[in-house]
Order: C-alpha cells, then structure tokens, then sequence
C-alpha cells in the first residue's frame, strides 16, 4: 500500500504492507462512509415528512459519520507526520470517537421514544435521566483522555486503555442497556418485527463491545453501528409503506362509514365512537399496536349491514315494532355478507350483537364462543347508545350507565370487558365520553 510521509515540508512516497489488522479496520471504516453517505443522501428524498422520527435517525447517521471520520487518523502508518502533531491528531480522534459513539447511543434512545410513542408515553424523567447519563459519559471521556485516564497514544502512536478504561467499558454496555427499557415497557403493544428491530439494534453494539474488548485493535463499534442504522433504515422504510398503504384504507372505511351514518339523523358519529372506545378497551387489555388499529376499523364497520335496511325503519321516531325489529336484526348477517371478501372484518358485523349468554342473534353464541372482538364492540355499542341521542331518549346520566353495564356483567357482557369499561366510566369525571365528544376517534391510529 502506498503512503505519503510529510517530514518538514518534504512529501516522501514509500510503500508499506498491510497488516491483517489494518486491512480489517480500514475496510470497516470505508464500509461505514460509503453506508452512512448513502443512508445520508436518502433521508434527504425517502424519510422526509416522517417528523422526529426522521431527526433522531437523522442525528444517528451524523453521528455515524463523525465517528469514522475521528477513525481515519488510525489508518496512517508511523511517521506519516511530525510524531508530536501525529499522537496529538490521534489523541483527539480518539477522544471524539468516544464522544461521538456515547452521542449515538443517547439519540438511539430518543429515537426509540419517538418509534413506539403511538402506544406507550414514554416518562419526561426517563428521557431526562438518558439526557443526563449521555451528557455526563462525555464528559468523562473528554476531561480523562487528555490526561491518559481513559485512552492514551504509546510514544510509538498506538491506541492504548488507561486506568479508567474498565469504567468508560462500563459506561458504554450501561447505556445500551438502557435502550431496551423502551422495548421492555411497550412489549405488550408492539408486533413482533418491531420488538425483534430494537431488541437487534441495541443488541448489536453490545455485542461488538464485548468482542472488542476480548480482540484488541478491531475497531468493531464503528461497523456495528453502521449495520444497526441500515437495519433501523430498512425498517422505518417498510414503516413508512405500510402506514401509507394502512392510512389510504382508513380514509376508504371512513367513507364507507359515513355513507352508513348518511341513512341515520341519529347515529351521526356513532360507529367512529363506538371504534375509539373499543380501542381504548383494547389497549387496557393489552392488545399490540398492530391489532389496535386492526379492531378500530373493525369496529367502525361494525354496523355496515344497515345499509340494506329500509330508511323508514332506521329513522322510525319512537320504538321498532316486532316485525321492524325482526328486519333490524338481519343487520348483522347483511354487514357479514358484505364484508365476506375482507374475513378479518366480517366478526365484528357479525357477531356484535351476540350476548355472553346465548340469548344474542344471530346465532345465539355464547360465552368466548363469541369472537373476543366482538365481545369488545358489544360493551362498546351498548355505552355508546346509553351516552347517545336516540329517536326514543335522550343521553342517560353517567351513573345510569354505570349501573347498566354493571348490571349486564355475565348476561349481556363479557364480564372481564365490562369490568374494563366501568374503570373507563369512573375516570371520567366529568361524561366526557358523550356524543358531542367525539371529535379525536383516532387515538392510537
């Protein structure tokens, strides 16, 4: 390999072979430029629009960048400069590489927050405690190195540990480990190839550390890192499509909806309440992030068989006759027969009106032979009918309803869901869930 030496204003070409050591580091560090740049240039046309997600992963490919930038000075052969200026340059790099990796780690968490922040809030003091621990590891390493605590330069300018290496090691697995409090507190609402992202992700440096610590001399954190961004890259593109995709089917259902709700002066918003509390009900139960959004469009469709009833029935002031109500019934198995071409949709039209009991239609299923989403709807239909205007009633009293639901418990209701419903009644306070609240119905879409 050829190398320029500088000695005093003179430039001497000689040629100097590779060490195994060296061709491994120098082919890392070209292979983290060439993928960072490009991870770089396509944040610039393919994650734009997606907000903090963006500027956090925005942040890791700088920081990336840095990185391997503060490596080059390693790549230079003994004598390339005045030794002096060539160990000050390597101690520098050296210090900032650190840094520059400490920084990283601290905007991985961040964007970790900002990833599962649909689901799971994520507390002001934890991401006050990471500020704070990333902040001070800095710190450390920039007020050691200069002093040889942490990392030194040999008078022969190789990388050495200090005495105070073992902490900053130390330090560097603490604040990995930190990242996985965000998969650990969001587990029960993520899917499995969200989980599987950021348990990878945290893991990788943690193992190259660990490998780096045993294999002095391989600079492994830099590569590491590089393939968990084009992991986390990949995985914020399939994201981003499927939400995409996933946004453009709401819009569609919600048309749907409101050419159902077109036929009923009195159920304006009805099916878009009925979605957001089972949602909610759903969340308390721990459903994952994926099946929330799947049981609120279940839900929003769940009364899509009254398009074939006759208008003068669903706008009838005053009580069904038997022969109406017998007409009513049919909704259901109507709404199943047109949602037979999308089989994760057809339960919850179809079953919303069965009773834990038996004593529901169409089928008079009973118990959890009743899908559990359509239990979930039921309690979510029937709250929302006692909380709405109707042709023959006006809203019921909060505490009315309470009991109702209360009084349902094993007959009407799945007791477990009724349960969950009466602690959502008692947290509101003040009957916010009424009719006339029903602006936000998108809480966890």
């Amino acid at each position: 390999m050829f190398f320029f030496h500088f000695t005093r204003g003179h430039a001497h070409l000689t040629i100097q072979y590779m060490t195994p050591l060296l061709a491994f580091n120098l082919t890392s560090d070209m292979f983290d430029i060439l993928v960072s740049l490009v991870l770089a240039i396509s944040l610039i046309f393919d994650l734009s629009g997606s907000g903090k997600l963006k500027r956090y992963f925005t942040r890791m490919v700088l920081f990336n960048i840095a990185m391997t930038i503060c490596d080059i000075p390693d790549w230079l052969p003994q004598g390339t400069f005045d030794p002096a200026f060539q160990r000050m340059v390597l101690l520098v790099g050296t210090t900032f590489y650190y840094v520059f990796f400490f920084l990283l780690m601290g905007s991985f968490f961040f964007y970790e927050c900002e990833y599962v922040s649909s689901v799971v809030v994520i507390p002001k003091r934890v991401r006050r405690t990471m500020s704070l621990f990333t902040f001070l590891c800095c710190v450390l390493v920039i007020v050691t190195a200069p002093f040889g605590l942490s990392v030194y330069i040999t008078a022969d300018n190789h990388f050495e540990r200090g005495a105070l290496y073992p902490i900053m090691f130390t330090l560097y697995i603490i604040q990995d480990l930190l990242c996985f409090y965000i998969p650990l507190k969001s587990y029960a609402h993520m899917r499995t190839k969200e989980l599987v992202f950021i348990f990878v992700y945290a893991l990788i440096p943690i193992v190259a550390l660990v490998f780096q610590a045993l294999f002095r001399g391989y600079a492994l954190e830099n590569i590491a890192t590089t393939l968990a961004l084009l992991l986390a890259y990949i995985n914020v593109q399939t994201e981003l499509s499927f939400k995409n995709q996933q946004e453009q089917a709401e819009k569609l259902t919600h048309v749907l909806v409101e050419s159902i709700e077109a036929k009923d002066q009195y159920t304006k918003g009805h099916s878009a309440r009925v979605a957001k509390y089972t949602q909610e009900i759903a969340y308390r139960m721990g459903y994952s992030t994926q099946q929330l959004r799947d049981i609120y469009l279940i839900a929003l469709l769940h009364d899509v068989g009254k398009m074939g009833i006759p208008d003068a029935i669903i706008n009838k002031n005053g009580r069904l006759t038997d022969a109406e109500m017998r007409v009513i019934r049919k909704h259901p198995l109507i709404g199943a027969t047109i949602l037979r071409q999308f089989p994760n949709f057809v339960d919850g039209a179809r079953y919303h009106h069965e009773r834990y009991d038996g004593k529901g239609y169409p089928e008079g299923l009973a118990g959890h032979k009743i899908p559990e989403c359509a239990r979930i709807i039921a309690v979510a239909d029937s709250y929302d009918a006692m909380t709405s205007n109707r042709s023959y009633r006006a809203i019921m009293p909060q505490q009315d309803v309470r009991r109702e639901i209360i009084r349902g418990m094993g007959t009407q209701f799945d007791p477990r869901i009724a349960d969950i419903m009466v602690d959502i009644i008692d947290e509101d306070k003040d009957y916010q869930n009424r009719q006339q609240m029903d602006e936000k119905s998108d809480l966890y879409i």
